[in-house]
């Protein structure tokens, strides 16, 4: 499939490797994870032997060192096969990425190499069950004690909670400071005294990625896991917030692919009132607004990350990348399944799987409201450093 002219060669021979990966390794575990929930073991196995644990990782420590960029077709690729191999890379990686950024060179030599093969899986706990979108009101506590920390609170809808092996979770270190200079963060481990995981959600859609809860009660960490400097844990989560928004675009742009080309596919042979569909004014036009919308998209995340590579700040970039990437999901899917008619409405055919998947992406990494406070905001302030 050709997406642009301008993409590099290496760029280019990695989408058709994940297209391979996913057309023909992973669409086989796709019906199995729907009905049990559960990514199945060969499944994650063959996802990392491709690299897709370690994309934006150093290769120092395992991953292939490639960036954003990479990263963003892998998960495009992914996710227009099987979104929740998506997510299931995007975690990983992101853990891997504050390892990288924050983590203490213990911790990197313990964790990175074994994320980016896939020997093992992380997951970043933030949001608790009173809210998601204020990150700076945790209510979770970490309070000091010899040798560590002792962590108190509930986390909730954390993605790969049910596989990851440590969670790198935000806590309250300070119970009087100002909220954003309040927050530390600490690597959990799921043999942690006092960690108790609570189970999975059944989600509308993105079966199998582990959505979970897990509660912290007296959950002592020592000192070694702390995670970056105490006091600063609400602006390391923010640094990152770059690159999990660019990632979500990316997954958004594979499902709206997967959505154009399902209604193309179907459309094409299909005869109405003696007239093919593909040649009815109102069809081309609907398949035309997709593809308008699905480039728009694509073109947006690359910017982004773009941006990101080159270690240029993309925050607003970013959010408007996702924003607009998420809603354009919805969109095409719903479009596709119309268009599909009543089989649309039916699990014989996928595209109504990926319009289940796709309602997360609104939600997650950043409410498509919240987005546009941020990108609001990032223009005024641009509008008054220039005067």
């Amino acid at each position: 499939m050709t997406v642009d002219p301008i993409t590099p060669n290496h760029l280019s021979e990695l989408r058709e490797r994940i297209q391979e990966l996913a057309g023909s390794r992973l669409s086989a575990f796709v019906n199995e994870t729907e009905t049990t929930g559960i990514i199945p073991s060969a499944a994650l196995v063959a996802m990392s032997e491709t690299g897709c644990f370690g994309r934006a990782l150093p290769a120092d420590f395992g991953g292939t060192g490639e960036g954003l960029r990479a990263f963003c077709i892998q998960q495009e690729e992914l996710a227009r096969v099987w979104p929740t191999a998506a997510v299931a890379a995007t975690w990983t990686n992101l853990s891997g990425i504050l390892l990288t950024k924050f983590g203490t060179p213990a911790q990197q030599a313990e964790l990175l190499a074994a994320i980016a093969t896939g020997r093992s899986m992380g997951a970043v706990a933030w949001t608790e069950p009173h809210g998601g979108s204020d990150a700076a009101s945790l209510r979770t506590t970490a309070v000091r004690v010899e040798g560590g920390w002792l962590l108190s609170g509930s986390k909730r809808l954390i993605d790969n909670a049910a596989k990851a092996d440590f969670i790198i979770v935000g806590a309250r270190s300070d119970l009087d400071g100002p909220p954003r200079r309040a927050m530390s963060m600490f690597v959990v481990r799921r043999d942690n005294p006092g960690f108790h995981f609570g189970g999975t959600y059944e989600t509308l859609g993105l079966k199998g990625a582990g959505v979970g809860h897990f509660t912290l009660q007296n959950c002592f960490i020592p000192d070694a896991d702390v995670f970056g400097d105490i006091g600063r844990g609400f602006y390391q989560m923010m640094a990152m917030v770059e690159f999990g928004r660019t990632g979500v675009a990316a997954m958004c742009v594979g499902i709206a692919q997967r959505a154009l080309d399902s209604a193309v596919e179907f459309l094409t042979e299909r005869v109405s009132f003696g007239r093919k569909l593909s040649d009815n004014d109102v069809i081309l036009a609907a398949i035309a607004d997709m593809r308008i919308k699905l480039d728009g998209a694509r073109m947006l995340t690359e910017r982004a990350a773009i941006m990101f590579d080159a270690g240029e700040r993309c925050t607003a970039e970013a959010a408007i990348a996702k924003v607009f990437a998420s809603e354009v999901a919805i969109d095409t899917t719903a479009c596709a399944l119309h268009l599909h008619g009543g089989i649309g409405f039916t699990s014989e055919v996928p595209i109504e799987r990926f319009f289940r998947d796709c309602q997360a992406f609104t939600i997650g990494e950043g409410t498509s409201e919240v987005l546009r406070m941020v990108i609001g905001r990032h223009e005024f302030a641009r509008s008054r450093s220039t005067k």
